[in-house]
């Protein structure tokens, strides 16, 4: 079982609910991003369903379901989710799976930071935690 979870940080009552959805959709199309990647295939195996939603602090927790018993690439997926962005925050370099277009939904997501209200991102595996500044930008 693969679950990932998205904080936008910030002063509650400044970020705009944009940020936030932007936020959120740019996540997910990196994700489906390494998907593809990682799974070696167009199409689409994994199925993120939430899990819980936060407020004051502005997170998503989504799980991923395989709509294959066969091969789950889910944990792997989210594995990379996370180091992927850490690796954009440390070394400023793109991480080894993310295509032209997965890395511009990257930075899209890492574009709010800085940004009315939004002061950071924290993105997380369960197991693992990447925190997003600034300096990712």
């Amino acid at each position: 079982m693969a679950r990932i979870r998205l904080v936008v940080k910030g002063k509650p009552g400044v970020i705009p609910v944009q940020s936030f959805l932007t936020a959120v959709d740019s996540a997910f199309k990196v994700l489906a991003d390494l998907e593809i990647a990682i799974s070696h295939s167009p199409e689409r195996m994994l199925t993120w369903l939430v899990t819980d939603l936060a407020m004051g602090s502005l997170a998503i927790e989504a799980q991923a379901r395989s709509k294959r018993d066969v091969k789950n690439v889910g944990p792997e997926v989210a594995a990379e989710f996370v180091s992927g962005l850490r690796k954009v925050e440390v070394a400023g370099i793109s991480p080894p799976y993310l295509s032209e277009t997965g890395m511009r939904n990257a930075q899209r997501l890492l574009g709010i930071i800085g940004k009315v209200g939004a002061t950071g991102l924290e993105v997380s595996n369960l197991k693992d935690t990447a925190i997003l500044t600034a300096e990712a930008v």
